[in-house]
């Protein structure tokens, strides 16, 4: 009774204490997860991030300190039968010293070799996840291509080669206890001889002791070795869970207290001789630009694609740390200002909406700082009447069009009511007749906002009051849209701005002629 008691407490202490380390470790992995850099996310595939958050932390949910415990009451089980079977017949002591040796030698070889399979199985695994990941962004393109069949044959081959791993590990475990039985099979068979040879001496009791001891060492050596290798794995997947726990996370405190002031007030953002580079190995997307938009400015960042667009406007979210120069905004070094202030002040109207499932009002306001009133004023201004705030959203925002969605990230922009906002392509994905209602809602309702419109089609920016022209991710034109295009240059160097004015075709002169009116309707 008192033994029963005994382990029953053990194993509720066992597990709340696992349980607790578990939680522990995922909060901890989680946390520093939602803080990691952007270029963390460009080096690692996303199957391999979610292996460790799904299988790894499996492993370690899985009873990993019930495996200990079983793993150490196991082994005392087996010197407790050795040691027991020896006082009973010292001459297996001559038996037992072969026998130790003999497992110490099989449990080692099964163990590196077990360890390495299971290595290569969690390394096969990862691409398996990552395919799936590709599959459902890309379903559309894959059908429109015809490229079902590939795709069903290379996830095959995948699996495929992921399960040789899986039958060697299975295979490796019927080596293991082939081997075991053997062992066990020894000792039975060295305890019977023994006590037959010292029937007299012994007496039936102690021999049926002895042998009631010895068919059990079979089972509890199988028991050590396997349990132990699955704790083995368990550590294997806390090492791996704990490496994402120590990355370097992005700072997000800051020298300069704003948490008081209404901060950015005016607009103005001023790009002191930046450079940016993802990886230190790797050369510069941008090089040395400067530049300064006033409050209230309507500015155009063009230029061929991998000019180094998109790049701007991720460093002005701090999401690429510059390597040379600063960025200021209304005066302030962006560098010194707490992270979360930063991107708070800030709006922005992706190339790919991000919408979640929930409701209308659940994205715009999902942390419920306005009132519902505000939600709906909001939806009307940016041209969503046949919305509202209880509007049901499927993930990803699947039943709404791309239109829709990008005029909800307008109606959160507007709902937040910063002095910034930035346009990453907004348009390109969109038909000719969105981007067209887009254009007129922003310009609407943009105010006196500063306004940055990373542009795919020109027709967005020609009445900008400026145009940024990037070229290899160097500054070769900043100036209005008209005088851009008729500007010359010495040496007989060549006007990009004038080459991508004329690849409109007949759509030029609309183009032309637009920026001159906007440049005399500016003048006048």
């Amino acid at each position: 009774m008192a033994q029963a008691f005994t382990e029953f407490f053990t194993a509720i202490f066992t597990a709340n204490r696992g349980i607790n380390a578990s939680r522990n470790i995922h909060e901890r992995m989680l946390q520093n997860l939602v803080h990691l850099p952007i270029a963390f996310y460009d080096r690692n595939p996303s199957g391999r991030i979610l292996n460790r958050v799904t299988k790894d932390q499996a492993n370690l949910d899985d009873g990993m300190s019930w495996q200990i415990s079983v793993t150490i009451k196991c082994i005392l089980s087996v010197i407790a039968t050795i040691t027991a079977i020896t006082v009973v017949s010292p001459l297996f002591f001559l038996v037992a010293g072969p026998v130790i040796l003999a497992f110490y030698w099989i449990q080692g070889y099964y163990r590196s070799t077990v360890r390495e399979l299971k290595r290569l199985e969690s390394t096969t695994r990862s691409p398996i996840y990552s395919f799936f990941g590709e599959t459902l962004s890309g379903v559309g393109l894959i059908r429109a291509y015809g490229k079902k069949e590939y795709r069903i044959n290379r996830l095959g081959q995948m699996l495929n080669h992921n399960q040789k791993f899986i039958l060697a590990n299975m295979t490796a475990n019927r080596w293991l206890n082939m081997r075991l039985e053997g062992l066990g099979a020894v000792v039975v068979l060295a305890t019977s001889f023994f006590a037959v040879t010292n029937f007299k001496k012994i007496g039936p009791e102690l021999i049926g002791f002895a042998l009631n001891y010895a068919f059990t060492i079979t089972a509890n050596m199988s028991i050590v070795i396997l349990v132990y290798s699955e704790a083995e794995k368990g550590f294997t997947s806390v090492e791996r869970i704990l490496e994402y726990t120590k990355l370097a996370p992005e700072y997000l405190k800051g020298t300069v207290d704003l948490r008081h002031q209404i901060w950015p007030n005016e607009g103005k953002i001023e790009y002191r001789s930046v450079t940016l580079g993802y990886k230190d190995h790797l050369p510069p997307v941008v090089k040395n630009v400067s530049f300064t938009v006033l409050p209230g400015q309507k500015v155009g960042i063009i230029g061929r694609t991998g000019s180094g667009k998109s790049s701007m406007m991720l460093s002005l979210y701090r999401m690429i740390d510059l390597r040379e120069g600063q960025i200021l905004i209304d005066g302030v070094d962006i560098s010194q200002v707490e992270l979360p202030k930063l991107r708070t002040s800030l709006a922005i109207i992706p190339q790919d909406p991000i919408v979640f499932a929930g409701t209308i009002g659940s994205n715009l306001d999902p942390f419920g700082m306005h009132s519902e009133q505000e939600l709906s004023i909001a939806l009307k201004r940016a041209n969503l009447h046949d919305l509202s705030t209880h509007t049901l959203v499927t993930e990803s925002g699947s039943n709404l069009s791309v239109g829709q969605r990008q005029l909800l990230c307008l109606a959160r922009a507007l709902l937040l009511k910063t002095k910034i906002l930035v346009l990453d392509e907004a348009t390109a994905s969109v038909d000719p007749q969105t981007d067209k209602i887009l254009q007129e809602t922003i310009r609407r309702e943009i105010g006196k906002r500063t306004l940055l419109v990373i542009a795919h089609r020109l027709h967005t920016v020609v009445d900008a009051d400026v145009l940024l022209l990037l070229d290899n991710g160097e500054l070769v034109g900043y100036g209005a849209p008209i005088d851009l295009y008729e500007r010359t240059y010495d040496g007989g160097r060549r006007n990009l701005f004038r080459q991508l004015v004329e690849q409109y075709g007949d759509q030029k002169h609309a183009l032309i002629e637009k920026m001159r009116d906007h440049a005399a309707s500016s003048r006048g």
